[in-house]
């Protein structure tokens, strides 16, 4: 991937392809997408626009910001213009101008939602760690971040993808030999629109300049990469985790990833491979030690025992069921308890004395929708033991990590179905 910096108030990015490399309504105050598709989609496969919208909705059910992002999409051109040779797919970003640190970093703290936003805003200083280096960012960041009008018209970007290449379109078929991942693609450069890059690719030329996700970019613990370096990566704990590398100085945006992990943020991608995809889901069995199977049930559970404390459930997904039930609904395991992945087997261990995760409405009802759709589910349930009874000494010889373990042991040798 590479990003040619133009006049200030815009900026262009690209995905090399030669490197080894019908929608839903979103929910009210959601992050929502207009999308303006020129003439030259006309041209484009017929299943160009499904996949495409297939990638906008990933970012409409997992974004809560109540924005509208107002993008233009080209097949064979972006804004009019070919294309640059070799490109795979290429965004050219709106900006409104320049902005300082304390206004970012004020924006930041506004804007934070989720226990990691908490995290990140805590490392951000009074005093500006770039010496008062200017910051830019695209429109869509700055709406989401209450710097710009949330539903400011105008374009906020375009997107444009190559016209040449041979896609797979699919959404439940993503790793084709011979077929790059569009979906893989669009989502790739949807990020960008949406902000996700930094300096060397927001317009400034040689004198450098940054963007919020600078401020996240360390060289080792406690030291802000200034300048472009190989090495350096994303942390929202002053650089004492290392998240993900980012890319370095030989080639592509510094703010796409190394490509050190399958991701559709990496610098490149490859024919015949989905990058989400690279694990078979192919499972034989599944063994669940005192889980929560239902993210809504766990949040309801634990309005009523820890009505004090946010629950874990939403500490995890960085919101609330009322503020988005399909996040609570696609993180549940029992949404996944259907007839068309019947062919993994379960086995459930917990204990009815548990007052952390309640049986009745996890393990117990997991195991009733996995019977429902077909599954061989089996279960253990350990006496006399509370929530952690598979790491905690319990007064109750039955209630021991080891009572369960023969039929562990024996669900993971046999992969028959008649073992349990």
């Amino acid at each position: 991937m590479r990003r040619k910096p133009l006049a200030m108030g815009l900026v262009v990015a690209t995905i090399l392809c030669l490197v080894a490399v019908a929608s839903p309504a979103p929910p009210a105050r959601a992050l929502v997408f207009n999308v303006t598709y020129g003439l030259s989609v006309v041209s484009a496969p017929a299943a160009f626009r499904a996949a495409f919208q297939d990638a906008i909705n990933l970012y409409q059910t997992t974004y809560i910001d109540p924005i509208t992002i107002n993008i233009d999409v080209g097949w064979g051109e972006i804004d009019g213009n070919p294309l640059s040779p070799g490109n795979l797919g290429q965004s050219r970003t709106n900006q409104p101008g320049n902005f300082t640190y304390s206004q970012v970093r004020s924006a930041l703290i506004s804007d934070a939602k989720s226990a990691a936003d908490s995290q990140a805003i805590s490392t951000l200083g009074a005093t500006d760690p770039t010496g008062g280096r200017a910051f830019r960012m695209s429109d869509a960041e700055a709406k989401a971040l209450g710097l710009r009008v949330e539903n400011a018209p105008g374009i906020d970007g375009w997107v444009g993808f190559s016209s040449t290449a041979s896609y797979t379109f699919d959404p439940n078929n993503r790793a084709v030999a011979g077929e790059f991942d569009f979906i893989s693609v669009a989502e790739h450069e949807i990020a960008e629109i949406m902000g996700r890059y930094g300096m060397t690719q927001n317009g400034c030329g040689a004198t450098l300049c940054d963007s919020p996700i600078d401020l996240f970019r360390y060289t080792s613990p406690g030291n802000i990469d200034l300048n472009p370096e190989n090495g350096s990566y994303f942390s929202i704990d002053s650089g004492n985790t290392n998240i993900n590398t980012f890319n370095g100085t030989g080639g592509g945006d510094l703010s796409d990833w190394l490509g050190l992990t399958p991701d559709v943020f990496n610098h490149s991608l490859s024919r015949g491979n989905d990058p989400c995809s690279t694990t078979s889901a192919n499972v034989k069995a599944v063994i669940g030690f005192y889980g929560v199977y239902d993210m809504v049930a766990q949040w309801e559970h634990d309005q009523i025992t820890r009505p004090r404390s946010i629950s874990v459930t939403e500490k995890l997904l960085g919101c609330s069921p009322m503020i988005s039930r399909r996040a609570f609904f696609e993180a549940s395991p029992l949404s996944y308890a259907t007839v068309d992945k019947n062919n993994t087997r379960f086995l459930l261990i917990y204990s009815r004395e548990d007052d952390i995760v309640e049986p009745a409405t996890q393990s117990e009802k997991f195991l009733t929708g996995l019977k429902q759709a077909g599954f061989f589910a089996r279960r253990i349930v350990v006496p006399g033991a509370g929530h952690f009874w598979s790491v905690t000494r319990s007064r109750s010889p039955a209630a021991s990590a080891l009572t369960p373990a023969p039929a562990c042991y024996g669900s993971l040798r046999d992969n028959s179905r008649t073992r349990w």
